[in-house]
């Protein structure tokens, strides 16, 4: 069983959660959270934060670069980067791994995520400047390693309906999305939106009218076929009588 963090606002629902799970998995506990999967985590009175000191310094030196000097910004604005910059670089699947290390990095620095979206786009055939701009990163993150800040929050609710799949969630949110519209629509002041729907409600109010006549004049055709039939139903009888 992989590591476990139990989040909860009531220590004592957290104390029988993990006596649980003792019981079934005879697990470890190891206490307050400080460090998971990369991540370091700090208390304090404005609450908690989180930073990737270490695993960046690993980054900085596995890459050889603990020693480097620090660049001020991420990527070179100057040099346009595309698919045949430069010679290709020979070994691809050191410059995927490094990426891959970096793209985790981006939780806690959000400063670097568009340069190594931008360096992820030529994963296929890197070539030598790619492998440049990506220790350019390196080092920008050696200036400060214990950086850290996200911009993205995140917030739990507890719902109403609970999807089995992932493709119902995606319906449910379609169907709301599509409500929403439907209320945009029907706020006052849209005067194109109002005319269009005014257009619609016409055509469909001219469309039931069509409707009717054509089923009038049906089944009077109808009144008038069977009359006839009868008609002339009675007539042959009456010569077969004479």
């Amino acid at each position: 069983m992989d590591d476990l963090i139990i989040t909860s606002d009531d220590l004592h629902e957290i104390q029988n959660i993990k006596q649980l799970l003792d019981s079934k998995f005879n697990i470890k506990d190891l206490g307050v959270l400080k460090y998971f999967l990369g991540m370091e985590v700090a208390r304090s009175k404005e609450g908690i934060s989180f930073c990737q000191r270490k695993y960046a310094l690993d980054l900085l030196e596995e890459s050889g670069l603990l020693g480097a000097k620090p660049n001020t910004s991420p990527i070179d604005n100057i040099i346009n980067l595309h698919s045949t910059s430069g010679s290709p670089y020979p070994n691809i699947t050191s410059y995927i791994r490094m990426l891959g290390r970096l793209v985790y990095l981006t939780y806690t620095r959000p400063d670097i995520s568009f340069s190594i979206g931008h360096l992820s786009q030529f994963m296929v055939a890197p070539t030598i400047e790619h492998f440049k701009a990506a220790m350019r990163i390196l080092r920008y993150v050696k200036g400060a390693p214990g950086k850290g800040e996200s911009l993205i929050s995140w917030k739990s609710k507890r719902q109403k309906t609970v999807s089995r799949s992932s493709a119902e969630a995606e319906y449910r949110a379609l169907a709301i999305t599509g409500q929403v519209c439907l209320q945009y629509s029907s706020q006052p002041g849209l005067d194109q939106q109002d005319k269009y729907s005014k257009d619609q409600q016409d055509k469909h109010n001219k469309d039931q009218r069509d409707k009717h006549i054509m089923k009038d004049d049906l089944e009077d055709s109808m009144e008038l076929g069977l009359d006839q039939i009868a008609s002339l139903a009675g007539n042959a009888s009456s010569r077969a009588t004479s």
